[in-house]
C-alpha cells in the first residue's frame, strides 16, 4: 500500500519479525531451506513451520520491501532462493527489537522473541525492554483488580476463576522478568570487570585477557550456528 511516494509498511506479526531478524543475521543472505532448519532447532520455542509457510512469510517480507531474494542454480538440484535484508528491513527489525508494543500478545513470548537477538542489544536497551515488560504486567494486574468483582452468577464465578488464573500468570511473568533482569545485570557487571586492565597491562608488560564483550554480546539469547 502506498501513501504518496512512501511505502506504508503494515505491522508485522511476532513470527514475521523473528524471521526478519534471523535473515538480518546473515549479511550475505541465507537460503530459505537453511533458515527453516535453524528455526526448527530454536530452543526458545517457535511454532512449527512447514517450509512452504516459511517461504510465504519470506515473500510477504519481500513484497513489503524488507528483504530481497535471488535465485541460485545448484547444478542438477532445484534452484534455491537466497534472502537478504534491505536497509529498510534492518531498520524495521531494529525498531521491533528495541520496543515492546502494548497489548500485542503475551509479555513473556514477546520478551523471549527479542532475547533471541540479545547479542544485538546493548545492556541499557535490554534493561529498558525488561522494565517496559514489567510495567505492562503491572498495568494488566491493575486492570484485573478493577474487574475482579463477582456477580454471584455461574458466569461471574467462572469469570472470577479465569481472572485468578490470568493473575497467577502475570505474577509468574513478573518474577521471571526479575530473574532475567538479574541475569542481565550480572552479565553486565562481569563484562565491566573484564574490561578493567590489570596492573601489568597498565605498565605495558602484558595484554588484557579480554574486554568482556563476548559475554556481554551473547547475553541470555541464542546465536545462529
Amino acid at each position: 500500500m502506498k501513501n504518496g511516494d512512501k511505502m506504508t509498511i503494515p505491522p508485522l506479526s511476532e513470527l514475521a519479525s523473528v524471521i526478519l531478524g534471523y535473515v538480518a543475521m546473515y549479511p550475505d543472505g541465507v537460503h530459505g531451506y537453511h533458515l527453516g532448519r535453524m528455526l526448527s532447532r530454536s530452543p526458545l520455542g517457535l511454532p512449527t513451520l512447514r517450509l512452504g509457510q516459511l517461504y510465504r512469510i519470506l515473500h510477504h517480507l519481500e513484497r513489503a520491501g524488507l528483504v530481497k531474494s535471488r535465485v541460485e542454480a545448484t547444478g542438477p538440484r532445484p534452484a534455491r532462493y537466497r534472502f537478504v535484508t534491505t536497509v529498510q528491513g534492518r531498520s524495521i527489525f531494529l525498531k521491533w527489537l528495541t520496543s515492546l508494543p502494548h497489548g500485542s500478545g503475551p509479555v513473556r513470548e514477546q520478551v523471549l522473541n527479542r532475547l533471541r537477538f540479545s547479542h544485538r542489544l546493548p545492556a541499557p536497551a535490554m534493561r529498558y525492554l525488561l522494565e517496559e515488560a514489567a510495567r505492562e504486567c503491572q498495568e494488566e494486574l491493575g486492570n484485573l483488580h478493577r474487574h475482579k468483582k463477582s456477580t454471584g452468577s455461574l458466569y461471574g464465578e467462572v469469570k472470577s476463576l479465569h481472572l485468578m488464573a490470568v493473575e497467577a500468570r502475570l505474577a509468574a511473568d513478573q518474577q521471571w522478568l526479575g530473574e532475567i533482569r538479574s541475569l542481565v545485570e550480572g552479565s553486565t557487571r562481569h563484562a565491566d570487570a573484564g574490561a578493567v586492565p590489570s596492573p601489568a597491562d597498565a605498565s605495558g608488560c602484558g595484554r588484557p585477557h579480554g574486554d568482556g564483550q563476548g559475554e556481554q554480546r551473547q547475553g541470555v539469547g541464542e546465536r545462529a550456528h
